[in-house]
């Protein structure tokens, strides 16, 4: 999801002064057509604001965004205690914190890349992968410095982030 310089005529109000911050009112104004139907969101780094995913799902939106960091890691997230969790790690693994805010349940979800570690905020979902999904691919050169091919299945926010 990305808002361009036009405003849609659906939302006259500036969504940057309601009550729910900048991100929240404009999740708000962008989804104002899916409340309440159970769809799911999938936002770019850009939106990785914990407080407005929450915000969806209190109005019926589950919504996943890629966590990155900027000057400092978004709210409650501990991304240098999942970089050193990670460390010895081999590439695909995955694990996931749950956690509450103001009510509303949420996941952090980590996978382990071949150079990096790839996280996820989400409203929904679990370390669980669909069996009739495509199984990726990854090569990349190892510790060694030998080519290495590896096979596995996305858990549900991966699988859903790279198939949008």
């Amino acid at each position: 999801m990305v808002e361009g310089k036009d405003r849609p005529k659906e939302c006259p109000v500036d969504p940057t002064t309601t009550d729910h911050g900048k991100t929240g009112g404009l999740f708000l104004c962008l989804t104002c057509c899916l409340i309440g139907r159970g769809c799911v969101v999938i936002l770019d780094s850009d939106f990785c604001v914990l407080k407005a995913l929450l915000l969806l799902k209190k109005v019926g939106i589950f919504a996943s965004a890629l966590i990155e960091k900027r000057c400092n890691w978004p709210f409650l997230i501990p991304g240098n205690a999942i970089a050193f969790h990670f460390k010895d790690r081999e590439v695909g693994s995955t694990e996931s914190q749950y956690g509450v805010l103001d009510g509303v349940p949420y996941g952090i979800f980590c996978m382990k890349g071949p150079d990096y570690i790839m996280k996820v905020m989400s409203t929904y979902g679990a370390i669980t992968s669909h069996p009739d999904q495509k199984l990726p691919k990854w090569v990349f050169k190892n510790d060694q410095g030998e080519w290495e091919t590896i096979t596995f299945q996305y858990t549900e926010p991966f699988a859903n982030h790279f198939n949008y």
